[in-house]
C-alpha cells in the first residue's frame, strides 16, 4: 500500500512528460524506472 502511495506521483509526472514529449521520453523514463525498481527489488531482499 506504501509502495503504491510512492509510486503515485511518479506516475502522475510520466503521464504529464508523456502529453509534452508525444510518449518517448516517457517511455525511456518508465524502462528506466521499471529497470530500477527490479534492481532495488533484488538488492532489497
Amino acid at each position: 500500500m506504501i509502495a503504491a502511495i510512492a509510486v503515485a506521483p511518479v506516475v502522475v509526472v510520466l503521464g504529464v512528460v508523456w502529453w509534452l514529449t508525444n510518449g518517448f521520453v516517457a517511455f525511456l523514463l518508465l524502462v528506466l524506472l521499471g529497470v530500477g525498481v527490479v534492481v532495488g527489488g533484488k538488492l532489497l531482499k
